[in-house]
């Protein structure tokens, strides 16, 4: 081997040693770092291997389901920091489109482990969760307990806001979360379209009904001014009849003084027929009948 090929060899280690040393640091990470691929997918030696790295730490656990007092950050890290040292606590709100409140999952990432004793139990049971109690009290002071069901969790990445598998996690839920939302506002919306439809037909009818009222008004106005015109027309022919009646009367006396009986009975005849059908001469009808029948 040539000192070109040993010197560029020595060099891609070097860089390899520094890249490792970084991320080494950085993240926390130990050189014999915890494979969550093996874990899941190796064989049961590799599982068995990669279980005891995890339980030397760092390492994370996973929680299904938390009640609400435990669904932030610092209480999540208050509680679990009894059992070892918390580096982070990732509280993820779980989606359910059939539950109104679902609830949120955790994952709670140590530094390091109090005692061995709780990493060996997770260790023996995994896959299957191990419970672990939470005692609160709610506002009256009764004392609740919670079941919390945790296990090893094989997507962690120590020391790092959030890993790339729980992003995952967390964009799913975001879209089903976003989509039964969606078909809630849908629902919402057509609710509102029907309603708005059934208020224009209502309204329509309504309008329909105010312009058959305003029509029917109208009408009765109409009718009522022609009555009030008939009535006046009235009142003013019976005016004239009674104002020919009284001079045809008048005439028919004059003649009567006169001794012209034939034209005192013309006159009178005529101021009779004038008041026929006239209830306001019928005594002014009377009185010339019996002037009439005196010329006669």
């Amino acid at each position: 081997m040539s000192a070109i090929q040993r010197t560029t060899s020595t060099s891609v280690d070097n860089y390899e040693q520094v890249i490792n040393n970084y991320l080494t640091k950085e993240f926390n990470l130990s050189p014999q770092a915890f494979n969550p691929e093996l874990l899941k997918n190796g064989t049961h030696e590799q599982q068995q291997e990669q279980l005891q790295i995890w339980a030397q730490g760092p390492s994370s656990l996973y929680i299904r389901w938390i009640p609400d007092e435990l669904a932030s950050q610092e209480e999540a890290t208050a509680f679990f920091n009894n059992f070892g040292k918390v580096s982070r606590a990732d509280i993820v709100p779980k989606t359910d489109p059939s539950k109104k409140s679902p609830g949120h999952m955790a994952f709670i990432h140590f530094e390091y482990w109090y005692n061995t004793t709780l990493p060996e139990m997770f260790v023996s049971s995994y896959p299957q969760p191990v419970d672990v109690n939470f005692n609160t009290r709610n506002r009256y002071g009764t004392l609740k307990t919670f079941t919390l069901k945790a296990c090893v969790n094989t997507r962690p990445v120590a020391q790092v806001e959030f890993n790339g598998p729980q992003m995952v996690d967390m964009m799913n839920n975001l879209e089903i979360r976003v989509k039964a939302e969606l078909e809630t506002l849908k629902a919402e919306l057509e609710f509102t379209r029907n309603s708005l439809a059934m208020s224009r037909e209502a309204l329509s009818a309504s309008q329909s009904l105010v312009d058959y009222q305003e029509k029917f008004i109208k009408s009765m106005y109409a009718a009522a001014i022609e009555r009030e015109q008939i009535q006046e027309a009235q009142a003013d022919i019976e005016r004239e009849q009674i104002q020919e009646a009284q001079a045809a009367k008048e005439a028919g006396n004059n003649y009567f003084r006169e001794k012209d009986y034939i034209l005192a009975v013309e006159s009178y005849c005529r101021a009779i027929s004038l008041c026929i059908g006239n209830d306001k001469n019928q005594e002014s009808l009377a009185m010339t009948a019996v002037q009439r029948e005196a010329a006669i």
